[in-house]
């Protein structure tokens, strides 16, 4: 027996195909009423030389038997030749379905692999089912291959356009960087199965950069929550408050949105930067004190990061304030209205 869908030979009693899960139509036997010849509908016994009242002569039982061996012979022959066609026809076209779609997607390592495999379907005999399905089985695996490849590429592109929410967490992240790249690589190249084994190492940089980014945010939670304002004016006070509630509600939500995470721990960095501890502290120590165009006063500073020693670039007066004691000898807050860097310092 062999499978009216794919032409696989399946075993006596089989139900379904096993290499293509079609259900198995079972064989019906002809049914015959047989009606012998010597009886007759309301016990009326034939006249004689075997005519019946309607002058027709009743079939012969040896005649029957035959109508019916020639009826099954016939089956049997219908199901062998369509076995045949379907083990046949069926594997070829199942075999250039995978060929085609193998050789338009162009990956070199998988065309080597259905070259070698098309070599060996020409070597094989007419009815040569078993070999034909084993080739049809490998040249099927190189489709879900090509399959595979394809859908890398769409994730990758994807992925590619997210990667930006999750950079809180820099080395992590530049770890996943770095993965992408190797499967953006792959991909340009071709190359079908580096495509899968790279974009698999970049799902897994990704979920170690969501892992470190889940301990930056709550490591900056903490430190929102535990900064010291007691200088800060009641505005900084209030605006401190607002947003500190906006990081709190979007850190406990199940599925967390980076991008706003980010965008809030920005806004919150704005508003108290001036109270919050410098990962970089800076030495700054006073040079000259400048009073001859007195209230305004100016100063020289020497600025140079603590770990390098070296001069930072690019600062600004929002970078810098001033604490003094005022009449009731509270020490309040003054904001530098300019500054500016010297050359060569």
């Amino acid at each position: 027996m062999f499978c009216a869908n794919c032409g696989s030979e399946l075993e006596k009693g089989a139900r379904f195909c096993p290499e293509c899960g079609a259900p198995v139509e079972p064989v019906q036997p002809e049914k015959t009423v047989q009606n012998p010849g010597n009886t007759q509908a309301s016990g009326q016994i034939p006249p004689a030389g075997g005519r019946t009242t309607s002058g027709q002569t009743p079939a012969s039982p040896k005649k029957n038997q035959t109508v019916i061996i020639a009826a099954v012979i016939a089956a049997v022959v219908f199901i062998i030749g369509g076995g045949l066609l379907y083990g046949t026809v069926g594997l070829a076209w199942q075999k250039n379905s995978a060929v085609s779609k193998i050789e338009k997607a162009g990956l070199e390592d998988y065309q080597s692999e259905e070259a070698r495999l098309a070599a060996e379907w020409e070597n094989l005999g007419v009815l040569d089912f078993g070999g034909k399905r084993a080739v049809v089985k490998e040249l099927k695996e190189l489709k879900k291959g090509v399959d595979a490849f394809q859908d890398c590429a769409s994730e990758l592109s994807e992925m590619e356009k997210e990667k930006k929410q999750y950079d809180l967490d820099s080395e992590s992240y530049s770890t996943y960087e770095s993965a992408l790249k190797e499967c953006r690589s792959a991909i340009k190249k071709k190359e079908g199965k580096k495509t899968q084994t790279t974009y698999k190492n970049a799902v897994k940089a990704l979920e170690a950069l969501k892992s470190a980014d889940d301990q930056y945010i709550s490591d900056q939670v903490s430190m929102y929550e535990n900064v010291d304002l007691s200088e800060a004016s009641s505005k900084e006070v209030s605006s401190y408050k607002t947003i500190l509630k906006e990081i709190q509600s979007l850190t406990k939500e199940k599925t967390r949105n980076y991008k706003s995470i980010q965008k809030t721990f920005a806004k919150m960095d704005q508003a108290i930067y001036l109270y919050i501890d410098p990962k970089n502290p800076l030495d700054v120590t006073v040079q000259q004190v400048d009073a001859s165009a007195f209230p305004k006063i100016r100063l020289y500073l020497s600025v140079k990061d603590g770990n390098t020693g070296e001069v930072p670039k690019k600062l600004s007066n929002s970078l810098f304030y001033i604490k003094k004691k005022d009449a009731n000898a509270k020490y309040v807050k003054q904001i530098i209205t300019s500054a500016g860097q010297l050359p060569d310092s």
